[in-house]
This record gives structure tokens, C-alpha cells and sequence, in this order.
């Protein structure tokens, strides 16, 4: 006697793919709803459709072949989005109203009785502390990578965990800036407040990567910082040797921040305040989307493969 038992597997979105999929959606509905106002919105949802694609590719051949390399890509796939998604909130933040900049300017001076961040590089002119300010700034990138990396190899059983704390975090970012629209005093200030003396090396490179993703947006609360702290809490728990390394960016990039003029000092405060705050929101929503991720079980046949159905044959 013969009994035939299809084997299907699942496709299960992980939390981090959650993360990135609702807040395509979420800033979709954006592009629908105020697509008067917008303009280019058919550009912007075309980028969303590649995106997805892109996500749906990878779980594929993760899926079908079961490879540690295409797996380590999809973890990290919804972080390269990130540059992209960044610029889009110019697109976006000032739907319902323009730019803040002139109360977070005021509260600067309110604060101090000067600008900070004009201030700050008049007095420390110097050349070397112009380039340890630039280095300090651009280590940002290499903190994110660095703790995730160490993350994974060294205790692979969170790295999924932190990668979704940080990438929703900045969604979270994200969706403030859209809300709360502040260019930042190299955007705000005119010409030649808006400068920095000229610097060497490490500032003609930071000067070059401001240049291509750098935009008009996103000064407050300065995610810069605010991720900092997260990568500091995540470096203590699970890549501990780097914890103190990263203490100290985080001093450097705080104080590098205003000496640049991409940010004003509050945004600092508020970088530091909303860090506690996205640790707690993002490890709730952890929670939630782990006990309850949803299942998609299909037999998909893409160019003639048959992925995911395959017959067992019981005798």
C-alpha cells in the first residue's frame, strides 16, 4: 500500500523582514494619501516594489538551498536599505509643515547664550581636532557593522535579535524626522556660518560622503547618537570586549555631531533620551512579532523550479 504526503515548507518572514515590510507600507500609504502634494510618487513606490523583490529573492535561495552565506545576506539585506530610506524622509517631511529649525536654534542660544555649533569650531580651529572630530563622526557606520559582525560571530544566537533592535530603531528615527522636519545648522545656517575651516583627509572624505547621502533632514534627535547608545547596550550584553571602545565613540561622535554643524546641541539630548526608549519599544515589538509571525506556505515554481513542494512516498 502507497500513501503520498506532500512536504511543504514555509516561508516564515523573520521580525527584521517585518520591520522593513510595514514601514514600506506605512510610508507607501504616504505616496497614496498625499500624492498631490508630493509629486514622483510612482519613483518612490517603484523602489518599494524592488525592495520587496529583492527580500522575496533572498528568502528564496535561502530557502532552497539552505546556504549560511545567502542566510547572513538576508539578515543584513534590510540594513542596506537604510541610505536609501534615509534620504526619503526629505521627501516626505514636510507634509504638514516646514522646517523647525528656528525653535531648536533658539533653544540652543537659550541655552547658552551663542550657538554651539558655530562656536565650537571657532574656538577648536585646529587642524588634528578638526580630523579626530571627522574620524569620530564617520566611525558611525563602522560601529553599526562592527558590533553586529562581533555579534555574530561570537554569540550568533542574538544576532537576529540585534539586528532588528537596530533597524527598528531607526524606523522609529525615521518616522520622527518625517514628523518633526529639522535640516540641522549645516543646512540652516548661511553661508560662511553653515562652514568648517579646511580640514585634511579624514574631512575631504566625510565632506565626499555627505555630498552623495546626506540631506536636508533628520537633525532631531540626532540618530547618530541615539543608535550609538543602542550599539553601546548591545556591545555590553552580547560583544562585551568592545563595550568601552564604544563608550568612548560614542563621547567622540556626540561632541564631533556639534563641531560639525549636523546637529544642534538638543538634538544630542534628544538622541540620548529616545535611545532607552527605542531599546524598550523594539524589544516589545520583538516579542510580538516572534510569538506571533505569520506563515506563508506556498508551492512556488519560479522559472520552472519547484522550491518549496516535494513528495515523500511512504510504502
Amino acid at each position: 500500500m502507497e500513501t503520498n504526503r506532500e512536504l511543504t515548507q514555509v516561508i516564515r518572514f523573520r521580525p527584521v523582514e517585518w520591520a522593513l515590510l510595514i514601514y514600506l507600507v506605512a510610508t507607501g500609504l504616504l505616496n497614496i494619501f498625499y500624492f498631490k502634494t508630493l509629486g514622483a510618487t510612482w519613483l518612490h513606490l517603484g523602489a518599494r516594489v524592488t525592495i520587496f523583490s529583492g527580500l522575496m529573492l533572498l528568502i528564496i535561495l535561502q530557502v532552497r538551498f539552505n546556504n549560511r552565506f545567502i542566510d547572513f545576506l538576508r539578515s543584513f539585506y534590510p540594513l542596506a536599505t537604510l541610505g536609501y530610506l534615509y534620504g526619503e524622509t526629505d521627501f516626505y517631511n514636510n507634509i504638514w509643515h516646514n522646517y523647525l529649525d528656528t525653535w531648536f536654534e533658539k533653544t540652543d542660544f537659550l541655552i547658552f547664550g551663542f550657538q554651539p555649533s558655530i562656536k565650537f569650531s571657532e574656538v577648536f580651529h585646529w587642524t588634528w581636532f578638526q580630523e579626530l572630530m571627522s574620524l569620530s563622526y564617520m566611525s558611525y557606520f563602522l560601529m553599526i557593522f562592527g558590533v553586529l559582525w562581533a555579534i555574530y560571530r561570537y554569540n550568533r544566537e542574538y544576532f537576529n535579535r540585534s539586528i532588528f533592535i537596530v533597524l527598528q530603531s531607526f524606523f522609529f528615527y525615521y518616522l520622527i524626522f518625517i514628523v518633526i522636519p529639522v535640516q540641522g545648522p549645516q543646512f540652516w545656517f548661511p553661508a560662511p556660518l553653515n562652514g568648517l575651516p579646511e580640514g585634511g583627509a579624514f574631512q575631504k572624505l566625510l565632506r565626499f560622503i555627505q555630498s552623495v547621502g546626506e540631506r536636508p533632514t533628520g537633525a532631531f534627535p540626532s540618530s547618530h547618537v541615539g543608535i550609538s547608545v543602542i550599539l553601546c547596550y548591545l556591545s555590553y550584553h552580547y560583544a562585551r570586549p568592545l563595550f568601552r571602545w564604544m563608550l568612548g565613540i560614542l563621547v567622540l561622535l556626540s561632541c564631533s555631531a556639534v563641531y560639525l554643524k549636523a546637529h544642534y546641541f538638543i538634538d544630542i539630548v534628544g538622541g540620548l533620551l529616545t535611545a532607552p526608549l527605542m531599546i524598550l519599544l523594539t524589544t516589545s515589538l520583538l516579542s510580538l512579532f516572534s510569538e506571533r509571525s505569520r506563515e506563508w506556505i506556498r508551492t512556488l515554481r519560479p522559472a520552472g523550479i519547484v522550491l518549496f513542494a516535494r513528495r515523500n512516498r511512504n510504502r
